[in-house]
């Protein structure tokens, strides 16, 4: 992704320094990976040390195709063609191999939640292979694919997202489903429930982000992506608690709200079936063809209810009943007594 952003001119310093350091810590990570370094572990079967090797083989083609082309600025429709197929081939072999772990993980020790786990990691680079399928997008590199490939990730990461949340069970059939026959269950600690809802709001912001890139044109285009990058890192960022909750398991978080929020939430919350009805309502009014009908008679019954009320407003004694309500009113509106009354 930095690689595509000096190209853009975005940052051009700061996304090439990024751009350094990543290369580094992709090269030292994923050489401890293939060799086994200090507490991990080499690949444990055969199959998982084959499928990285040839993932090393291929990044190394494609880091030293992208420290050529920046050094010779050469951007042409063919080397950022070829940049694209390396680097797709680079992430089908390591999220391959990373399946791999995850379900001899899950063999040879069942109690640990590594399912979890694996779901919840590959959640980071969803979010950065998104971005990168935008920017390729952009160059007018396989605009279709990447087009597809963008909608894919999306629906990845939210499904992932909702899955986390409510847990798996009898498996799933779902596309983007990340070992779609291993269950794990729902998510119940309310500090990362509401971490969660966090990151949701967040990522919500970088989609939208990204749909500006989108359809940003020439001179637009780099202040969207800057816009974009800068959404990526809060997300990123919003997602580390809940990161070490699905890895430790624990989480804690000050969950004392004002009474304001409460008072918030519960109006929020008592609003909903009046709005699901009223949605119900809407749609079958449409759909009969009677919308029109029924603001003509809505319209008339509005002019009737007017009447009404400078009837009732002209009537002293009603007036006075009013005022007293209010009175009563507002002798314990300040306090919570009105629920008692219930």
């Amino acid at each position: 992704r930095m690689y595509l952003q000096v190209i853009k001119g975005v940052d051009v310093q700061v996304s090439r320094t990024a751009f350094m350091l990543a290369v580094g810590d992709a090269t030292a990570s994923l050489r401890k990976t293939l060799k086994g370094y200090d507490s991990i572990p080499a690949p444990p079967t055969q199959a998982i040390g084959n499928v990285l090797l040839r993932g090393w083989n291929q990044w190394e083609e494609l880091e030293a195709e992208m420290r050529i082309s920046l050094d010779s600025t050469d951007y042409s429709f063919d080397t950022l063609t070829k940049t694209m197929t390396l680097s797709k081939a680079v992430d089908t072999d390591l999220n391959a191999a990373f399946e791999q772990y995850v379900i001899s993980a899950a063999s040879a020790q069942p109690n640990l939640p590594s399912v979890i786990w694996g779901v919840s990691q590959r959640q980071t680079s969803l979010l950065q292979r998104m971005f990168v399928e935008v920017l390729f997008l952009r160059m007018d590199i396989a605009v279709e694919t990447n087009k597809a490939g963008f909608q894919q990730s999306f629906v990845a990461f939210e499904l992932s997202h909702w899955e986390l949340l409510k847990g798996r069970q009898n498996s799933t059939q779902a596309v983007g489903s990340f070992l779609p026959d291993l269950d794990f269950p729902g998510t119940s600690n309310a500090c990362a429930l509401d971490a969660m809802l966090d990151v949701m709001g967040k990522f919500s912001m970088m989609k939208k982000s990204l749909q500006e890139v989108m359809a940003s044109n020439s001179t637009s285009e780099q202040a969207a992506i800057h816009r974009a990058d800068k959404e990526s890192a809060i997300v990123l960022n919003a997602m580390k608690p809940v990161l070490s909750f699905y890895e430790t398991g624990s989480l804690s978080c000050t969950l004392t709200h004002s009474t304001a929020m409460w008072e918030a939430a519960i109006d929020g919350l008592s609003r909903l079936p009046y709005l699901f009805f009223k949605m119900e309502s809407e749609f079958a009014l449409v759909e009969s063809g009677l919308s029109e009908v029924w603001l003509k008679k809505a319209a008339a019954d509005l002019i009737n209810q007017k009447g009404f009320i400078r009837t009732e407003a002209s009537d002293f004694q009603l007036v006075q009943a009013f005022l007293a309500f209010k009175r009563g009113w507002d002798s314990y509106r300040p306090t919570d007594a009105e629920r008692l009354l219930s």
